[in-house]
């Protein structure tokens, strides 16, 4: 699931991934869930700061990135992904850079970074995502390629990532800061559990992740010469772990 960064709506995937759901928390029960979309195998939706959603729908024929801006659903083409399968996407805050982890039968998984190519619309539209719309990811490019197989990846900022990187010989799967720019990644630390996917919110709140084991741990940067980090589980207000999957900020 995604969370809308500016109205109070989550997007959903069904759990046999062939549905797109919408829910409003703040609306009654009768009307708080909206079919958006059907598909083949949906996965990864991603909110832009316009509050257009971006998911995948995997079909028979290919990856196919839509956008669903209010009632309207469009496809955004991805130049050069050939026959790759985007396994996981995310759009960074400003809807211009987006991230996603590829995979084709004769490599693994890797972490990619494609530009989002406007076109420009009603330039008298008083709304300013009107004024230019998505209309193709081009200038895909590998980030970090040697680092191993990617698991997930999100948006610290617009000029970082954290990825899940699945280490082929170990095993292990562990966390890396990359650069939009192209330094050398980062490793963030280890963690005991096995994490299978990665949710950030910016420079100033801890990155999320979800374990195998339904646990969620957060790991929080001190500032100062020498930052230090540190893990720990996500508690509630009495101190108790929360038991849960898939953590999600905003975006």
């Amino acid at each position: 699931f995604a969370v809308s960064p500016r109205t109070p709506a989550i997007a959903g995937i069904s759990k046999d991934a062939t549905r797109l759901i919408r829910i409003r928390p703040d609306l009654p029960e009768d009307r708080s869930k909206q079919l958006m979309a059907t598909g083949t195998a949906f996965r990864s939706p991603s909110w832009d700061r316009f509050d257009r959603l971006w998911v995948v729908d995997q079909r028979r024929t290919g990856s196919r990135v839509n956008i669903f801006d209010g009632d309207e659903q469009r496809g955004v083409p991805v130049e050069g992904l050939g026959d790759s399968e985007i396994n996981a996407l995310a759009v960074s805050s400003d809807g211009t850079r987006v991230a996603m982890i590829t995979h084709d039968k004769n490599a693994p998984p890797q972490l990619q970074l494609g530009l989002v190519k406007t076109s420009q619309v009603d330039p008298g539209s008083p709304d300013p995502r009107r004024v230019v719309r998505p209309a193709q990811i081009v200038d895909l490019r590998p980030l970090s390629p040697l680092l191993g197989e990617a698991i997930d990846v999100a948006w610290v900022d617009p000029q970082r990532l954290v990825v899940l990187i699945k280490d082929a010989e170990a095993g292990l799967v562990q966390p890396f800061e990359v650069g939009v720019d192209g330094r050398m990644p980062e490793l963030l630390g280890s963690l005991a559990s096995d994490l299978v996917s990665v949710a950030a919110g910016g420079p100033d709140v801890p990155i999320l992740f979800g374990t195998s084991d339904d646990k969620i741990w957060e790991l929080s940067t001190s500032t100062g010469p020498t930052p230090i980090r540190v893990w720990k589980p996500l508690s509630d207000g009495d101190g108790n772990q929360i038991v849960g999957t898939s953590p999600a900020y905003p975006g």
